[in-house]
């Protein structure tokens, strides 16, 4: 599940808007927030994807690529051209309660039949896989998505393996220093070119 503010849309709405005549534009980026393992943890990692496009301009050979998570242009799958808006995404696809987790990786299984062998792995240990930089999260959820974290409150959550550094982990570290410190996320995937 993924939700956006009210003041996201205002903020999206008002985007299409300044830039509708900008040929250049041919979409939008949001922000996102990753919850994992409940409501009140972020992941922050640079293996999640801190930005991506989720508005996109009609009309131009525009298409979903790689499972949607981002968009290709034309028959040569160019990237395609985004702006930053500065309106933020909620997503929600790992804090689920625990049995909803298991069910998506079931899912998943048949979806991705080549990736059966790592999620039965994952069904098998019973937890969400400790992942590094994992943060609380104290803000506020979007209305749109209240009634749903209401109604899944009495749920348990996931259970999160328990915390294991590897010196892989290091440059995860390293780069999120690197990124508090000058703004900039090394090593960033970015499925857009920013215009």
């Amino acid at each position: 599940m993924k939700s956006c503010t009210s003041g996201a849309r205002r903020i999206l709405k008002q985007r299409v808007a300044d830039w509708d005549r900008d040929e250049r534009v041919e979409g939008m980026l949001v922000e996102y927030l990753h919850f994992y393992g409940g409501f009140d943890r972020v992941a922050t990692n640079r293996q999640w994807y801190r930005r991506e496009v989720r508005c996109i301009r009609l009309g131009r050979d525009i298409r979903p690529y790689q499972g949607a998570q981002g968009f290709r242009v034309g028959p040569d799958y160019r990237k395609i051209r985004a702006r930053p808006t500065g309106a933020q995404m909620f997503h929600y696809g790992w804090a689920r309660p625990a049995q909803t987790i298991r069910e998506k990786l079931e899912l998943t299984k048949q979806m991705y039949p080549w990736a059966s062998e790592r999620l039965d792995r994952e069904l098998k240990r019973g937890t969400l896989k400790w992942i590094p930089l994992l943060r609380q999260f104290s803000g506020a959820h979007p209305a749109a998505a209240q009634a749903w974290i209401a109604a899944n409150a009495h749920e348990p959550p996931p259970a999160l393996e328990p915390a294991r550094f590897k010196p892989a982990h290091l440059r995860l570290y390293v780069s999120d220093w690197i990124e508090r410190l000058t703004g900039t996320r090394m090593f960033e995937f970015r499925n857009y070119d920013v215009v």
